[in-house]
């Protein structure tokens, strides 16, 4: 068992470090050495948290005579000596995959919550403690709404912060912030509006300042050398940020909102809940970019990600598989949605992809209506897997081949495929050929 010994210096007392988990067998050899280091003339007591002892000599010694008198009495131990921040870095490197229950903490601004609530036990959403009128135990004190949730964090990620890089400390609270985000993705889903982008929240843990925090609260019975802490820096180099108030949140959720936090924090794992928190993580970064034609393709992604349609669907063969997703399996409602759909597919998408238009230039003045029409049908399709409790590709495929293979759902595409290719030319300018899917 490695051990890193930090030697005194200016009539500082300092540590011998080691793994807290290792220690746990040994007890007993940690007792006996103690005694002998104290019978060498030391003072040394143990830390609480078990991770080492902190010891002083009684009276001038070097560093070498230190080194070897703790090698002797703790023989038990492979003592080296280390600074602190070698040391920090050998220990995460022998704990570096244990996993630690934390609770997480973070500021949300640009966001009205009228009456702290929660999602069972999956999120809690905490109204500024100044406007709260009910009272919700709090962990942290931001000055403003929080997002409060379980993460279980590497002990050897928890062990090196604040001691080993900035770019470490980054990681860890963008790590947070993600997780963060995904139980903001509930808000988004309920709340946000790209017609109305005033509704979208800042995103998670960003102040106004620009920097972002965190508080991690290491959430265990064991005792831990981590304490609970609020961790901040410029984790990222560029933010967006709501120039208005932000949407009104109030505690109205749904088994819907329940079964999707399960999902985004990992507690019911499969492969629809992939595609959730890929194409949410999608949607979210469309609120955020300034680029109208960004967002508008990014909620394109989003659609295509989410639904999974076959590499060989496309056309009208893939149009009317994500609009049999959306329609709810009402007839008039997938009319309405695959006209519409596949106008913005075809009329906006691919001149945005393929021959660089911009909105303007198709004589739109802007993308938030067409966004908003995408993301609509995004929300459609998060509700059939979450309503069917759909868990895999192939039971949504099934389902839209079911619902496309009825006699109304024909005439419909007929109907509307006849409509619009008899308006449509190809490259060379003969009509278009009518050709409907075959499902």
């Amino acid at each position: 068992m490695e051990a890193f010994l930090l030697p005194p210096y200016d009539n500082h007392s300092r540590n011998l470090l080691w793994s807290p988990f290792q220690s746990e067998e040994h007890t007993t050899n940690i007792e006996a050495s103690l005694g002998k280091i104290v019978k060498m003339d030391y003072w040394a007591s143990p830390f609480p948290e078990g991770d080492g002892v902190t010891f002083k000599p009684n009276k001038q010694k070097s560093e070498d005579e230190i080194i070897s008198d703790f090698k002797e009495c703790f023989d038990w131990l492979d003592v080296m000596k280390a600074s602190h921040k070698e040391a920090i870095n050998r220990l995460a490197l022998i704990d570096a995959e244990i996993l630690i229950d934390c609770i997480i903490t973070v500021p949300l601004q640009q966001i009205r919550i009228e009456t702290s609530c929660q999602i069972a036990d999956n999120y809690k959403y905490l109204a500024n403690e100044m406007n709260d009128t009910i009272t919700i135990p709090r962990i942290a004190d931001f000055n403003s709404e929080q997002i409060e949730f379980d993460l279980k964090i590497k002990f050897g990620d928890l062990l090196k912060l604040n001691g080993s890089s900035l770019e470490h400390d980054d990681y860890v609270i963008n790590l947070c912030l993600d997780h963060a985000e995904r139980g903001m993705d509930l808000i988004r889903l309920r709340y946000s509006s790209f017609d109305r982008p005033e509704f979208t929240p800042n995103p998670a843990g960003q102040l106004t300042s620009g920097f972002y925090e965190v508080k991690i609260t290491p959430n265990t019975s064991k005792r831990l050398p981590i304490k609970p802490k609020v961790y901040g820096g410029l984790s990222k180099s560029l933010s967006a940020s709501n120039n208005w108030l932000g949407p009104e949140v109030s505690d109205h959720f749904n088994f819907n909102d329940y079964k999707l936090s399960e999902v985004l924090l990992g507690n019911e794992v499969h492969e629809l809940g992939d595609l959730l928190i890929g194409s949410l993580r999608n949607c979210r970064q469309a609120f955020y970019t300034i680029g109208d034609e960004s967002k508008f393709l990014s909620l394109i992604f989003s659609i295509d990600g989410l639904g999974a349609p076959d590499q060989d669907w496309n056309g009208w063969k893939h149009r009317t598989y994500i609009t049999a997703l959306a329609c709810n399996e009402n007839p008039s409602k997938f009319r309405e949605i695959l006209e519409s759909y596949d106008y913005l597919y075809t009329d906006i998408r691919n001149k945005l992809v393929h021959s660089g238009k911009s909105f303007y230039e198709l004589g739109q003045d802007n993308g938030n209506n067409s966004c908003e029409k995408l993301w609509t049908i995004y929300k459609d399709i998060v509700n059939l897997i979450l309503n069917k409790d759909f868990t895999t590709i192939s039971e949504l495929h099934l389902y839209a081949e079911l619902t496309l293979k009825q006699p109304s759902f024909i005439n419909e595409i007929s109907t509307v495929v006849n409509k619009v290719d008899s308006t449509r030319v190809t490259k060379s300018g003969q009509p278009k050929k009518i050709k409907l899917p075959k499902w």
